[in-house]
């Protein structure tokens, strides 16, 4: 399971970067960028509340696709994979976090 939500977790990661400046679904965003928060967060705009929808539908393409490690589908499989899933984008959205704040200014004059 823990493989499922790795899988998962990377996936909508990669659905959040084809919105990014520069990327093939950018200027769609920029499109939706009218719609309620609460529907833009589950849909392109923040990783961990886009897991449980996308996750979802990750989980159901792949089984239905025959990829081995979503062969087994249960409810309980399903929900697990999906919110360990959103525990790893909510570390790597920390991450991320710790990073932007580090001054980089000094880490790069540090290099040189």
């Amino acid at each position: 399971m823990l493989e499922q939500a790795f899988i998962i977790a990377f996936i909508v990661y990669f659905l959040k970067a084809t919105t990014w400046k520069g990327m093939i679904f950018h200027s769609f965003k920029e499109r939706l960028e009218t719609l309620p928060s609460l529907i833009r967060m589950p849909l392109f705009e923040c990783p961990v509340c886009m897991t449980p929808w996308w996750g979802v539908a990750v989980y159901l393409a792949a089984h239905y696709a025959g990829i081995n490690e979503f062969q087994e589908l249960s409810v309980p499989r399903l929900i697990f994979a999906v919110l360990t899933a959103s525990g790893i984008n909510t570390v790597v959205l920390i991450i991320n976090k710790i990073y932007d704040d580090l001054p980089h200014e000094k880490i790069n004059k540090d290099k040189e």
